[in-house]
């Protein structure tokens, strides 16, 4: 099951200022969490302070 990632126009636009390195991790990354949320190579915790909310962290990223 594939799951369905929603950027907003202004994080797409941050993610193509990305050098080219930096820029194929982020997306690799929201690849496998598109195929598997609990995939146990991502750093995904809870965030503190809101419901509901998840983070998942990619080197000095973080990915709401």
């Amino acid at each position: 099951m594939r799951y369905k990632i929603e950027l907003t126009k202004k994080a797409v636009k941050y993610l193509k200022s990305l050098d080219k390195k930096t820029y194929n991790r982020m997306i690799n990354h929201l690849k496998i969490l598109s195929e598997n949320p609990y995939h146990p190579e991502l750093d995904i915790k809870k965030f503190q302070g809101k419901e509901n909310v998840y983070r998942l962290r990619i080197g000095n990223y973080r990915v709401l």
